[in-house]
């Protein structure tokens, strides 16, 4: 078959662009679940961090250090609380203000948008819940929602549980004896959360 030195004809750029169209129709809504996935799981490594970054600062001041996940119309403000008389982060010595804020509050909706601090509930939850934890949703922490991390580097323990706009489920483990964090992640396809 010869071609025509002068180019292209409009049948062979309307088939062109017919395969393009297909193969991005085909290609777009993984893509999207791929997006929103990283979304997700970013978030948790990024409340992971502040956890990790509050242990720290309790290890260096010598002091119990408490995130407080205070609720709002449109998810979570956390902040970093001090112990100020040796008895633990308490609601009562914040509202008295002993326990002093270490820095200004985050909220995860800022740098993700798309994920709030919220639990499917056709998602099964991870392992035993906490004794004493005050929501047996999104938040499965100590009393009054405060995770608290010890100068000795110990925490409450508690899982936080972050949801993504297109359903993906992320979960912040922070494990008591030693207060390291654990970021998972529920894979639908198999059933079963796991690390990441």
């Amino acid at each position: 078959m010869m071609r025509d030195p002068r180019g292209v004809t409009l049948i062979e750029v309307t088939l062109a662009m017919a395969l393009v169209a297909v193969l991005l129709g085909l290609s777009l809504p993984a893509l999207t679940a791929r997006g929103e996935a990283v979304e997700v799981l970013g978030a948790a490594r990024y409340l992971a961090g502040e956890v990790a970054r509050a242990r720290a600062i309790a290890v260096r001041r010598g002091t119990a250090i408490g995130l407080r996940f205070l609720p709002e119309d449109d998810g979570f403000r956390v902040q970093a609380y001090a112990d100020g008389n040796g008895n633990g982060v308490r609601q009562t010595d914040i509202a008295r203000g002993i326990d002093e804020p270490v820095e200004a509050p985050f909220r995860l909706r800022e740098p993700f948008p798309g994920v709030r601090v919220a639990r499917n509930a056709a998602v099964p939850s991870i392992g035993r819940g906490v004794a004493g934890a005050t929501d047996a949703g999104a938040l499965r922490l100590g009393a009054g929602g405060i995770l608290t991390l010890s100068p000795l580097g110990t925490a409450t323990g508690g899982t936080i549980y972050l949801l993504g706009r297109g359903g993906g489920q992320a979960a912040v483990r922070v494990l008591a004896a030693t207060g390291r964090v654990r970021v998972m992640t529920y894979d639908a396809g198999a059933g079963e959360w796991r690390s990441r």
